[in-house]
Protein backbone atom coordinates (compact mmCIF):
# COMPACT_ATOMS: atom_id res chain seq x y z
CA UNK A 1 0.00 0.00 0.00
CA UNK A 2 1.32 3.75 -1.23
CA UNK A 3 1.79 6.34 2.01
CA UNK A 4 -1.18 8.37 2.12
CA UNK A 5 -3.50 6.04 0.85
CA UNK A 6 -6.41 5.66 3.27
CA UNK A 7 -6.24 1.79 4.91
CA UNK A 8 -9.07 -0.38 3.78
CA UNK A 9 -11.76 -1.17 6.60
CA UNK A 10 -11.93 -4.81 7.96
CA UNK A 11 -15.69 -5.31 8.74
CA UNK A 12 -14.48 -7.68 11.66
CA UNK A 13 -12.17 -4.92 13.21
CA UNK A 14 -15.20 -2.47 12.94
CA UNK A 15 -17.48 -4.91 15.02
CA UNK A 16 -14.68 -5.83 17.29
CA UNK A 17 -14.55 -2.16 18.31
CA UNK A 18 -18.41 -1.52 18.46
CA UNK A 19 -18.28 -4.34 21.57
CA UNK A 20 -16.19 -1.67 24.05
CA UNK A 21 -17.09 1.39 22.24
CA UNK A 22 -18.77 2.82 25.28
CA UNK A 23 -15.64 2.06 27.21
CA UNK A 24 -13.50 4.80 27.48
CA UNK A 25 -9.62 3.34 27.26
CA UNK A 26 -8.35 1.80 30.22
CA UNK A 27 -5.83 4.04 32.34
CA UNK A 28 -4.34 2.57 35.57
CA UNK A 29 -0.57 2.18 35.54
CA UNK A 30 1.38 0.43 38.05
CA UNK A 31 4.78 -0.01 38.70
CA UNK A 32 6.10 -3.62 39.37
CA UNK A 33 8.89 -3.62 42.06
CA UNK A 34 10.73 -7.26 42.68
CA UNK A 35 14.68 -7.53 43.97
CA UNK A 36 15.88 -4.69 42.35
CA UNK A 37 13.45 -4.15 38.98
CA UNK A 38 11.00 -1.90 38.62
CA UNK A 39 8.85 -2.30 34.99
CA UNK A 40 5.57 -0.44 34.71
CA UNK A 41 2.29 -2.05 33.20
CA UNK A 42 -0.75 -0.45 31.94
CA UNK A 43 -4.29 -1.79 32.42
CA UNK A 44 -4.71 -1.60 28.53
CA UNK A 45 -1.83 -3.92 27.66
CA UNK A 46 0.79 -1.88 27.47
CA UNK A 47 4.28 -2.98 29.03
CA UNK A 48 7.32 -1.41 30.54
CA UNK A 49 6.76 1.59 28.23
CA UNK A 50 5.76 5.20 29.95
CA UNK A 51 3.33 6.46 27.19
CA UNK A 52 3.76 9.97 28.87
CA UNK A 53 7.12 10.93 28.43
CA UNK A 54 7.76 8.19 25.28
CA UNK A 55 10.43 6.50 27.03
CA UNK A 56 11.02 2.93 27.99
CA UNK A 57 10.36 1.97 31.77
CA UNK A 58 12.16 -1.69 32.90
CA UNK A 59 14.79 -0.49 35.15
CA UNK A 60 17.47 -2.53 36.39
CA UNK A 61 18.82 -1.89 38.85
CA UNK A 62 15.34 -0.11 39.84
CA UNK A 63 17.00 3.17 40.80
CA UNK A 64 19.58 4.03 37.97
CA UNK A 65 17.08 5.41 35.70
CA UNK A 66 18.27 3.76 32.57
CA UNK A 67 15.99 1.58 31.10
CA UNK A 68 16.17 -2.00 29.95
CA UNK A 69 13.61 -2.50 27.56
CA UNK A 70 11.99 -0.18 25.43
CA UNK A 71 8.54 -1.39 25.40
CA UNK A 72 6.55 -4.60 25.03
CA UNK A 73 2.81 -5.04 25.16
CA UNK A 74 0.32 -8.02 24.81
CA UNK A 75 -0.47 -9.92 21.54
CA UNK A 76 -3.22 -13.11 21.75
CA UNK A 77 -4.31 -14.17 18.64
CA UNK A 78 -6.26 -17.68 17.73
CA UNK A 79 -8.29 -18.85 15.07
CA UNK A 80 -12.44 -18.66 15.34
CA UNK A 81 -14.97 -21.32 14.79
CA UNK A 82 -14.94 -20.50 11.43
CA UNK A 83 -11.90 -20.33 10.77
CA UNK A 84 -10.55 -16.78 10.94
CA UNK A 85 -7.47 -15.61 12.51
CA UNK A 86 -8.54 -13.27 14.92
CA UNK A 87 -5.65 -11.24 16.93
CA UNK A 88 -5.74 -8.70 19.74
CA UNK A 89 -2.11 -6.52 19.79
CA UNK A 90 -1.03 -3.50 21.45
CA UNK A 91 1.18 -1.19 19.56
CA UNK A 92 2.16 1.46 22.13
CA UNK A 93 -1.72 2.05 22.20
CA UNK A 94 -1.19 5.00 19.33
CA UNK A 95 -3.37 3.58 16.40
CA UNK A 96 -6.48 1.81 18.02
CA UNK A 97 -7.12 -0.10 21.44
CA UNK A 98 -7.74 -3.78 21.91
CA UNK A 99 -7.70 -4.29 25.61
CA UNK A 100 -10.73 -2.82 27.63
CA UNK A 101 -10.64 -3.30 31.69
CA UNK A 102 -13.24 -5.73 33.42
CA UNK A 103 -14.81 -9.15 32.05
CA UNK A 104 -16.33 -9.88 28.80
CA UNK A 105 -19.89 -11.20 28.87
CA UNK A 106 -19.92 -14.89 28.26
CA UNK A 107 -22.80 -14.69 25.87
CA UNK A 108 -22.00 -15.14 22.84
CA UNK A 109 -20.90 -11.51 21.84
CA UNK A 110 -17.88 -11.19 24.40
CA UNK A 111 -18.98 -7.63 25.23
CA UNK A 112 -18.38 -5.16 28.57
CA UNK A 113 -19.80 -2.41 29.45
CA UNK A 114 -19.18 1.40 30.33
CA UNK A 115 -19.71 0.70 33.80
CA UNK A 116 -17.75 -2.50 33.86
CA UNK A 117 -15.10 -0.66 32.56
CA UNK A 118 -14.82 1.45 35.06
CA UNK A 119 -15.62 -0.73 37.82
CA UNK A 120 -12.25 -3.06 36.49
CA UNK A 121 -10.04 0.02 35.01
CA UNK A 122 -7.42 -0.65 38.25
CA UNK A 123 -4.97 -3.26 39.43
CA UNK A 124 -6.05 -5.34 42.37
CA UNK A 125 -2.67 -5.71 44.85
CA UNK A 126 -1.89 -8.91 47.07
CA UNK A 127 0.75 -10.18 49.12
CA UNK A 128 1.37 -13.37 49.75
CA UNK A 129 2.79 -12.79 53.72
CA UNK A 130 -1.07 -10.89 53.81
CA UNK A 131 -2.44 -14.49 52.50
CA UNK A 132 -0.18 -16.65 54.83
CA UNK A 133 -0.86 -14.93 57.66
CA UNK A 134 -4.77 -15.17 56.79
CA UNK A 135 -4.69 -18.68 56.42
CA UNK A 136 -2.83 -19.45 59.72
CA UNK A 137 -5.19 -17.20 61.67
CA UNK A 138 -7.73 -19.65 60.55
CA UNK A 139 -6.29 -23.22 60.81
CA UNK A 140 -5.54 -22.30 63.85
CA UNK A 141 -8.77 -21.47 64.74
CA UNK A 142 -9.76 -24.91 63.07
CA UNK A 143 -6.83 -26.71 65.82
CA UNK A 144 -8.28 -24.12 68.62
CA UNK A 145 -4.89 -22.80 69.24
CA UNK A 146 -6.10 -19.12 68.51
CA UNK A 147 -5.46 -17.76 72.01
CA UNK A 148 -1.40 -18.80 71.74
CA UNK A 149 -0.98 -18.64 68.07
CA UNK A 150 -2.70 -15.06 68.10
CA UNK A 151 -2.72 -13.67 71.03
CA UNK A 152 -3.24 -10.11 70.37
CA UNK A 153 -6.04 -10.92 67.53
CA UNK A 154 -6.18 -10.79 64.11
CA UNK A 155 -7.43 -8.40 61.23
CA UNK A 156 -8.44 -9.76 57.86
CA UNK A 157 -6.90 -6.86 55.31
CA UNK A 158 -9.58 -5.06 53.69
CA UNK A 159 -8.49 -5.14 50.62
CA UNK A 160 -8.68 -8.97 50.69
CA UNK A 161 -12.60 -7.87 50.68
CA UNK A 162 -12.22 -6.20 47.07
CA UNK A 163 -10.57 -9.08 45.87
CA UNK A 164 -12.34 -9.54 42.12
CA UNK A 165 -12.73 -13.59 42.42
CA UNK A 166 -16.52 -13.63 41.10
CA UNK A 167 -17.94 -11.56 38.03
CA UNK A 168 -21.66 -10.94 37.87
CA UNK A 169 -24.10 -14.01 36.07
CA UNK A 170 -27.07 -11.64 35.35
CA UNK A 171 -24.85 -8.88 33.55
CA UNK A 172 -23.67 -11.99 31.60
CA UNK A 173 -20.26 -12.23 33.44
CA UNK A 174 -18.58 -16.03 34.55
CA UNK A 175 -19.43 -16.83 38.39
CA UNK A 176 -15.43 -17.25 38.58
CA UNK A 177 -13.09 -14.25 36.82
CA UNK A 178 -9.78 -14.54 40.00
CA UNK A 179 -8.57 -17.85 41.61
CA UNK A 180 -8.57 -17.98 45.03
CA UNK A 181 -8.41 -20.80 48.13
CA UNK A 182 -11.63 -22.15 48.90
CA UNK A 183 -10.96 -22.27 52.74
CA UNK A 184 -14.06 -23.69 53.71
CA UNK A 185 -15.42 -25.50 50.28
CA UNK A 186 -18.34 -23.50 49.22
CA UNK A 187 -17.77 -22.55 46.08
CA UNK A 188 -17.68 -18.85 46.95
CA UNK A 189 -14.60 -16.14 47.76
CA UNK A 190 -15.59 -15.09 51.50
CA UNK A 191 -12.39 -13.84 53.32
CA UNK A 192 -14.64 -13.94 56.89
CA UNK A 193 -14.68 -17.70 56.19
CA UNK A 194 -10.93 -18.11 55.60
CA UNK A 195 -10.57 -17.82 52.02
Amino acid sequence: MQKGLPIPINPDIDRAQAKAEACAPATALRDLEWNNVRALIENGGTLWYDRAIDKGAHYVPKDEGVSVVYGGALWLGGISPDQQLKLAAVKYRNSGNDFWPGPLTNTGEAEVSESTCQQYDHFTITYRADAMRHRQYFDADAEGTLETDFPEGYVIPPYFYEYPAHGNPALGQDFYLSPFLDYNETGIYDPGNGD
